[in-house]
């Protein structure tokens, strides 16, 4: 009789969790999600969820060698746990400044959660998630990537002194024109032997960073696409000033060329140094400017917006 509980009780257990997390784009903001900044002036960011996923699958699997696993995959059983599982990821796209390693992070303690039969609310698991990534992991980098990871949709994040969101505004839940925005993956891969800069940018550029924000929302709201392109570029002025590894001349002759072409404005994704960029365009001038900097070694990304954040949907 024992021995049919047992194995009665084992057959309820989840064999197979899928969760699929999705990446962002960051408009405004970025920077200010540092500690070193936050805990001095408080935090501001504005970011959006796009149709380009991480699948995170997390698998019952009995003596299976933990060698197989990443560091990031290691930590994160070790935090919740877990033995005896393996786990498989999937990624859409591999460009950098999506916030891909968060949104693997974020997927990942949902799944082993979930899993376990556990729930975890949106906030909790951003916060344990940055406490993965940024403390255990000791990787550099903000918290706003966890947030919108799991969260999902068009956000404003306003982060405190002590690292807490004080305030989390869906800027508009309306499906917003993504034809109006362009995506292109510059060719342009980070040195990884040179590390994001993190905590050592320019706090008095991050401060004027800052200012922009409330204005851009007002330009969401009101649909203004050619002010957001304005203000994303004054944002990326005013970020190329943080530290010297944000931009590379690459880069700068991409978004000389768009803006040559008919951008209203744009700015480089992520940490700095590579990866994608954004661009807010008229309709009217969308293929020439695909066209122009197709020559100059892009790739266009076309998305569209999501307005979940990490899911379940293996039920």
């Amino acid at each position: 009789m024992d021995d049919e509980k047992v194995l009665l009780d084992d057959s309820k257990k989840n064999t197979c969790i899928k969760v699929k997390i999705p990446l962002r784009i960051s408009f405004i903001g970025g920077g200010t999600d540092i500690p070193s900044f936050y805990k001095r002036f408080g935090g501001v960011c504005v970011n959006a969820t796009i149709d380009k996923y991480v699948t995170v699958t997390v698998k019952r699997c009995f003596g299976h060698p933990r060698s197989l696993h990443s560091d990031t995959v290691k930590a994160a059983l070790d935090y919740t746990g877990m033995s005896e599982v393996y786990v498989e990821i999937e990624k859409d796209l591999s460009v950098q400044g999506l916030g891909t390693s968060s949104a693997v992070i974020v997927g990942l303690l949902k799944a082993l959660y979930a899993f376990q039969d556990d729930t975890i609310n949106e906030g909790d698991l951003a916060e344990t998630a940055y406490v993965l990534e940024r403390e255990i992991l000791n990787q550099p980098g903000g918290k706003q990537d966890f947030y919108s990871a799991s969260y999902g949709g068009l956000r404003e994040f306003r982060f405190r002194n002590d690292g807490k969101i004080s305030e989390n505004t869906v800027l508009n839940k309306k499906q917003i024109d993504s034809n109006y925005l362009m995506l292109f993956d510059t060719g342009v891969i980070r040195d990884r032997s040179i590390k994001a800069p993190h905590e050592s940018l320019n706090s008095p550029q991050l401060e004027i960073l800052k200012t922009l924000v409330s204005p851009f929302c007002s330009a969401i709201s009101d649909g203004n696409f050619e002010l957001m392109g304005h203000l994303l570029s004054a944002a990326w002025s005013i970020k190329k000033r943080t530290h010297p590894s944000i931009s590379t001349e690459k880069i700068g002759e991409i978004y000389d060329t768009a803006i040559r072409t008919g951008a209203w404005g744009g700015k480089l994704l992520g940490g700095g140094g590579g990866g994608a960029i954004l661009f807010v365009v008229p309709l009217e001038n969308r293929e020439r400017i695909k066209s122009k900097l197709e020559l100059l070694g892009t790739t266009h990304i076309p998305f569209d917006f999501s307005y979940e954040g990490a899911i379940r949907y293996d039920k």
